[in-house]
């Protein structure tokens, strides 16, 4: 596992590629036409006078086949962005936050992420009146996130208060592929402590869908305390799942949260874990609505990929190489209808 690049900032240089060769291969290939052109150009430069000009291209397609060769040890590198944003107000307007979401893409997509990654909520910020702010699936706000993903060419996981019609309000999520379309969305299963009081619970999970040669799954907060979610992903193959949360536990239990839950659900299920929280500490608001940051990014062996700071904004990316995926865990095999009933309505 291989993260390009770390530090504070956005981290710049992380480009997706895929080639199919293999480095054995490449290596292979490359002596023998090296020897192949090596020995042609001994046999025939006694009858030929630019044997010197020969020798240099010769030099310059060895140059070449090893930059080759390097770049088929490295598989598929794929890299993504996460977006912890500190918020100084418990009702920002979706104004700002679709003006951050905007200068947010354009970083990620100029430094090579396929994917922008949002907390909970993000629209309207997490604070239990959000759904006075709920908006139809494919509304407005909807349509400029759309536009925001095809102007600069990166998915992005949108959060928002979902107006599902009939007095229903979702807590919930879509993947907006680069090109402005819909790849999945998806409407928070489970609801945490308090939440019911203000949405309603979702009925099934998203579908597992290819994001540029990576399967990916979506749940929001709470839906990762739980193994069985998680486990329903893996079981249909996902190879990251992505949390958008808002995480105001108290001291002591939060952490726990971040480096022990994160990376335990990373390990057991052989996924790509990224839990994406905001940063909120305004003076006299109440406990559940001081965020504390420290986003995680864990690999599917469970070690840590990114942890975010815990009293910073913070705009990262996170890279792996996805070729080196070791296969789906063998305890998801586990047949599928034995987790029915246990999360939501699940149909495999």
């Amino acid at each position: 596992m291989q993260v390009w690049e770390q530090r504070s900032g956005v981290s710049v240089g992380g480009t997706s590629f895929q080639l199919a060769c293999k480095k054995e291969i490449a290596i292979g290939l490359s002596k023998a036409f090296f020897r192949a052109i090596c020995t042609s150009v001994h046999f025939f430069s006694p009858f030929c006078q630019i044997h010197q000009h020969l020798l240099v291209g010769i030099m310059f397609g060895r140059i070449v086949l090893l930059s080759l060769i390097f770049a088929c040890s490295m598989g598929q590198m794929i890299s993504i962005t996460v977006f912890q944003p500190k918020l100084d107000t418990l009702t920002p307007t979706k104004a700002s936050q679709l003006a951050a979401l905007d200068s947010a893409a354009k970083v990620a997509s100029e430094s090579g992420s396929i994917l922008l990654m949002v907390p909970e909520l993000y629209l309207t910020g997490y604070n239990l009146a959000a759904a006075s702010g709920a908006e139809p699936a494919y509304g407005a706000s909807y349509k400029v996130v759309s536009g925001i993903a095809a102007r600069h060419n990166v998915s992005i996981l949108f959060t928002y208060p979902e107006d599902g019609g009939n007095g229903a309000i979702f807590d919930a999520a879509a993947l907006i592929y680069r090109n402005g379309s819909t790849l999945a969305s998806y409407r928070k299963v489970n609801l945490a402590a308090g939440e019911n009081a203000f949405f309603t619970p979702g009925d099934q999970f998203a579908p597992i869908v290819d994001l540029d040669g990576v399967k990916v799954g979506i749940l929001i907060c709470f839906d990762i305390f739980l193994p069985e979610p998680a486990r329903i992903l893996a079981i249909r193959g996902a190879q990251m799942i992505l949390i958008p949360t808002a995480n105001g536990y108290p001291p002591g239990i939060r952490n726990q949260l971040s480096d022990l839950i994160v990376p335990t659900r990373a390990l057991e299920n052989n996924a790509i874990t990224a839990y994406v929280n905001w940063l909120q500490d305004i003076d006299g608001s109440p406990a559940y609505l001081h965020f504390y940051g420290q986003t995680k990014v864990a690999d599917w062996g469970g070690s840590t990929l990114y942890s975010g700071p815990a009293a910073d904004s913070a705009l990262q990316q996170v890279s792996f190489n996805i070729s080196q995926w070791p296969g789906p865990s063998t305890a998801s095999s586990r047949p599928a209808a034995d987790l029915k009933g246990l999360c939501g309505n699940f149909s495999h």
